[in-house]
């Protein structure tokens, strides 16, 4: 029965779906707008508009779906920037969604601290609209918002978010807009934070991650890599694990991932465009009080290039005491690309770094070299190997 059928049995839209705003006046959620959406097919999510238009309760036939975290609803005014302080105003909810400045962990760029998973999802939303709009003979109910990402002498992004529901349907479509309202290049990071959680997550719940290929972000997560889609009951003194997946995309470039409850008989999918999110994180957190699991794609790594260079630098006094008097390291790289330019992919260094160390090597400038033949024309004359090569050898200029 379509919908113009349905209305001969109603007096308001209020009998098959409903959406509604209001305000609210306890705690530290004191002010925080919110707008209720329930459908005909048995679907409620509350988004809160003063949190970046993110995605709090979710029900599905009035079981819930997401995270919901001790800290209850709090209000931007209670935000804190420093450090992991956004933990104690992170709702969880369905959606959290992270950036612009920082996706991850606490960092600093060009001296400025920046706080875990970056403030987005603590900004206002402007020009906030709710309305029921006709969908082709089927109602469509409409939020969006805009939030104002800027700073003096700085950048200056307009984050603009619209999410969309057929009246009839179990599910809705975010759509995100971001619109650089500056006079220069401003880069950025975005990461959507779904958090599941109990009832529809539990041990008698599946994964449901098409991963190509799987590894852990620590130590820790490595360790457990065969468990990484192992969800077990809530367990004391449980360690957080995040696991990277290239997760496999459709012929249209679509990947979805998601969570299925055979006992509970329902099913949660995330789909989204694998060609602009082509990063995604799989957190689990099975501890007592804090059981989720964070279906998280992203257009950057978590970590980022500063992690990496951290990583590699605590690694690094380790190697070199292992090698021997006559042994030589080369460090170099096949291309270089600037993580902070973003106007395209391709490759934007024409030199790469080259550096050679070793016990008995000496500290010289080797200038810039003509290509990788060089590197090749030094190992041959080293090994003492007859080799033909258009490069020139520097292993008399680096020798004691």
């Amino acid at each position: 029965m379509d919908y113009e059928q349905k209305r001969r049995y109603i007096g308001n839209d209020a009998q098959l779906f409903s959406v509604k705003e209001y305000t609210l006046t306890q705690g530290k959620a004191r002010g925080v707008r919110a707008v209720d959406v329930s459908t005909a097919a048995g679907l409620d999510y509350t988004v809160l508009p003063d949190r970046c238009m993110d995605i709090h309760q979710v029900r599905f036939q009035g079981k819930n779906a997401c995270l919901l975290t001790p800290t209850g609803i709090v209000a931007p005014a209670y935000y804190d920037d420093a450090g992991d302080g956004l933990l104690k105003s992170f709702t969880g909810g369905f959606l959290t969604t992270c950036g612009l400045e920082n996706i991850g962990r606490p960092s600093e760029c060009d001296g400025a601290p920046l706080g875990l998973h970056g403030s987005l999802s603590q900004t206002p939303a402007e020009r906030l609209s709710v309305s029921v709009e006709d969908g082709g003979g089927r109602p469509m109910i409409v939020l969006s918002g805009t939030m104002r990402c800027a700073k003096f002498f700085g950048h200056n992004l307009a984050f603009k978010r619209s999410i969309l529901s057929a009246y009839d349907e179990a599910g809705f479509f975010i759509r995100d807009e971001i619109t650089n309202r500056g006079f220069k290049t401003a880069p950025f990071m975005l990461l959507y934070h779904f958090n599941i959680g109990y009832p529809l997550l539990s041990e008698q719940a599946r994964m449901c991650i098409p991963s190509a290929a799987v590894r852990g972000r620590d130590a820790h997560a490595q360790e457990h890599i065969g468990a990484w889609e192992e969800l077990t009951p809530p367990q004391a003194g449980c360690e957080e694990g995040c696991y990277y997946h290239d997760v496999q995309a459709d012929e249209n470039g679509r990947a979805t991932v998601g969570v299925v409850n055979p006992e509970l008989g329902q099913r949660l999918q995330i789909s989204y465009d694998k060609n602009v999110l082509d990063h995604f994180v799989e957190w689990k957190m099975m501890g007592e009080g804090d059981y989720a699991l964070g279906l998280e794609p992203g257009n950057a790594t978590i970590d980022g290039y500063a992690q990496a260079l951290h990583e590699f630098d605590r690694w690094l006094p380790g190697f070199l005491g292992k090698l021997h008097e006559d042994d030589l390291v080369i460090v170099t790289a096949d291309h270089g690309c600037d993580p902070g330019y973003m106007k395209h992919t391709d490759h934007t260094r024409e030199y790469i770094p080259m550096i050679a160390l070793g016990k008995s090597v000496r500290p010289v400038n080797l200038g810039t070299r003509v290509g990788f033949c060089d590197i090749a024309a030094t190992v041959a004359e080293l090994l003492n190997v007859p080799y033909e090569t258009p490069g020139k050898s520097f292993a008399k200029e680096i020798a004691e």
